[in-house]
């Protein structure tokens, strides 16, 4: 019995010692639990913070899409009804929580950018982001074109009238391919950049598309019923065609519709409405100098308006655009002979340019940011630069016309080049600047006469109507070197987003510091 009643007491400490144990770990768990609560609602608040401030981005970038006049306002010039993100915190909709935003927004006119910053707060963790709001547009990309079909008026045609009415439809929606001439990407060719097409791409061996490919295209074609190798591109050659795209390319996207016009850019130039920017009349001569003067000659200039935009060392327009009109019709005063009042085209040459003519005649090297915009056409005369490159530069040129940019490239009626006394021949041309052909075409000018002159190298984007050439392959013209300036992205030349009506999406976004001057 004692034996028996010794164990029992025994196995009852050894049981309060498990009890003891066990309750000081529950007590110390509680007590880990309890004091890792606060950290962990910390980190679900901080998380939160940041969708509550992608939440404003979210609620400005709508108000904006249903009213492009909304970028007015601001908490000392709001809208109505109000809305209290601009003065105060803006519950989150939906189901109760506790999260709200502030936000303000800049309109940085010039650049084409809405910036908005907004912060989010919950439960007293803020957090604030700004995000760079900008429409979809020729600037997105280096290579953009509606048709891919050669221009109409690019001389190949005999009735351009005829050609323009048969030919300004998509591929897609069934164009002739017998009487419109399909331009395609061949072998040797590198796209070095984004492409966006409202077009057919259009392929000829193994061309290598090194930036995202989009196309309006939204069907698929294959080798045959029962091939599992689909493609959303046309193939001269059929199955025997190996374009080279990124993984999934090319992607199918809403058109991308083209401007119809750049009079929007010509506003900034209305000194009566304080407008900074010059307008000429007429064919004009434009020599950019790198000292971030501009030389410039504009007979039909006569307004004293616009005296200092004339002459020598001129300084670069303080709002950076540049309009160049057609020649108003109270001037009566003409031309003699077959040459403009700039001398084009030089003796010999077969080209037609007009005397009266809004069309800009360029080179020279650009510092600082400048648009130049034509009624007519722009005709790069020789190399345009920039002053300095890289992603660090400042500099930035944007050329819009409402008809053609051209590469100057002078022939006598025999077919042979040219030299122009006064920038010599222009062999391995260089032009660096987003460049918008919106009636027309980015082209050479009778680019498939003379003996080749090398490579065109550009820095910058293209975007046109249709394809314009800048060559054959029977050896005229110029071979293509085409990179993306990739500041393009975020970046903009003085006013050119003014001609573009998409709608506004991200273009850039960060967190930031939170700002000073939030309200409680």
């Amino acid at each position: 019995m004692r034996n028996r009643n010794g164990q029992q007491g025994v196995a009852m400490i050894t049981v309060m010692m498990i009890v003891v144990v066990l309750s000081l770990l529950m007590v110390a768990s509680l007590n880990y639990a309890m004091q890792g609560e606060p950290p962990s609602r910390r980190d679900q608040d901080w998380n939160a913070a940041l969708a509550a401030a992608q939440a404003g981005v979210d609620d400005y970038l709508y108000r904006l899409q249903q009213d492009d006049e909304y970028l007015q306002y601001s908490a000392t010039n709001p809208p109505t009804p109000a809305n209290v993100a601009f003065t105060g915190w803006h519950d989150i909709p939906g189901p109760a929580n506790a999260g709200q935003f502030h936000y303000s927004a800049s309109n940085l006119a010039s650049q084409g950018i809405v910036q908005v910053v907004s912060t989010g707060r919950v439960r007293g963790v803020q957090r604030t982001v700004r995000a760079n709001l900008r429409r979809r547009g020729f600037l997105d990309y280096l290579y953009l074109t509606d048709y891919e079909s050669l221009d109409p008026q690019s001389g190949y045609y005999s009735d351009p009238a005829t050609a323009t009415s048969r030919c300004s439809e998509y591929w897609w929606q069934g164009r002739s391919t017998s009487y419109c001439v399909r331009i395609s990407f061949v072998t040797g060719d590198t796209i070095n950049g984004p492409l966006h097409t409202n077009d057919t791409i259009s392929v000829n061996g193994n061309p290598r598309f090194n930036g995202k490919a989009t196309t309006a295209y939204t069907g698929t074609m294959s080798c045959s019923a029962s091939s599992s190798f689909t493609w959303r591109w046309y193939g001269l050659s059929g199955c025997g065609d190996r374009p080279v795209f990124q993984s999934g390319d090319p992607e199918a996207v809403p058109i991308l519709p083209l401007p119809t016009t750049n009079t929007a850019i010509k506003v900034e130039t209305d000194r009566t409405a304080g407008k900074t920017g010059c307008l000429y009349n007429g064919p004009t001569r434009i020599v950019l100098n790198s000292s971030g003067t501009m030389t410039v000659t504009s007979p039909f200039t006569t307004s004293s308006a616009y005296a200092s935009c004339v002459g020598t060392n001129v300084a670069l327009p303080t709002n950076g655009v540049i309009y160049v009109q057609n020649v108003p019709s109270a001037q009566t005063a003409t031309c003699t002979g077959s040459q403009n009042r700039l001398g084009y085209p030089i003796s010999g040459d077969v080209t037609d340019d007009g005397c009266r003519d809004g069309d800009v005649f360029l080179s020279g090297t650009l510092r600082g940011r400048l648009t130049i915009a034509a009624e007519n056409n722009i005709v790069v005369v020789a190399n345009t630069r920039y002053q300095t490159t890289g992603a660090a530069s400042t500099d930035l040129l944007g050329l819009v016309a409402n008809q053609f940019v051209q590469v100057y490239h002078p022939v006598n009626s025999s077919g042979n080049n040219l030299t122009d006394s006064r920038t010599g021949l222009f062999t391995n041309p260089r032009i660096h600047a987003a460049m918008l052909a919106l009636g027309h075409s980015f082209i050479v000018q009778n680019y498939d006469e003379g003996a080749q002159l090398g490579t065109i190298t550009v820095n910058g984007g293209i975007a046109q109507k249709w394809r314009g050439p800048v060559g054959t392959s029977g050896g005229t013209g110029y071979l293509k070197g085409y990179g993306y300036d990739t500041r393009l992205q975020y970046a903009s030349p003085p006013y050119v987003q003014d001609i573009t009506e998409t709608p506004y999406r991200v273009s850039q976004w960060a967190e930031i510091q939170n700002p000073s001057g939030l309200p409680a």
